[in-house]
Order: C-alpha cells, then sequence, then structure tokens
C-alpha cells in the first residue's frame, strides 16, 4: 500500500538539498524505485520533503542511500512521519 513519508521542517538549506539531489543522481538514485512524488518546500524559511511512495519498504531501502549523502553535505532531517494512504490521485498532464 502506498505511504506518505514527511519530514517536518528542518535546518537543511536548500544548498545543502540541491546536492544532495545531483549526489543521488550521480549514483542513479534520483528518481529512486518507488517513489511517486516528491515535493521540497519552505516554511518560515525551514526546509520540509513531503514524498509519496508505492510501500515503506522502497522508502526504507532509498533511506540507505540518502542518509549516507545528507551526512556528507551536513544536512540533518528529523525522524520522517510516515503513514500509509487512504486514496491519492494522479491528475493527468495539461495539454497544450
Amino acid at each position: 500500500m502506498a505511504v506518505i513519508v514527511y519530514f517536518p521542517p528542518s535546518d537543511t538549506t536548500t544548498e545543502q538539498y540541491d546536492k544532495i539531489v545531483k549526489e543521488l543522481e550521480a549514483v542513479g538514485a534520483h528518481p529512486a524505485p518507488g517513489l511517486l512524488s516528491h515535493a521540497c518546500f519552505q516554511d518560515d524559511g525551514k526546509l520540509s520533503v513531503c514524498d509519496l511512495w508505492e510501500d515503506e519498504a522502497s522508502f526504507r531501502k532509498f533511506g540507505e542511500t540518502l542518509m549516507p549523502i545528507a551526512q556528507k553535505v551536513g544536512a540533518k532531517f528529523g525522524d520522517p512521519y510516515v503513514t500509509e494512504t487512504h486514496a491519492y490521485f494522479v491528475a493527468e498532464p495539461a495539454r497544450t
């Protein structure tokens, strides 16, 4: 079952986030297998992430790659909130 993974606001900077994405791309882990959607946003200058994953196992497997990279760039995340979805919808892309 699909899960939502929410990382609460942290002191991670957008520069650190961008470095993490580049490192993940370099090792072929971005986008990660099982990731359905990803959003990174700021609230009061603090960075948060909200993902939708096919299942919790896919997210946990990705964490094995993510966390060493995050530590390497000095990013610190709080513990994620993980919950099963009741439903999720994907909109069709807009036609031009």
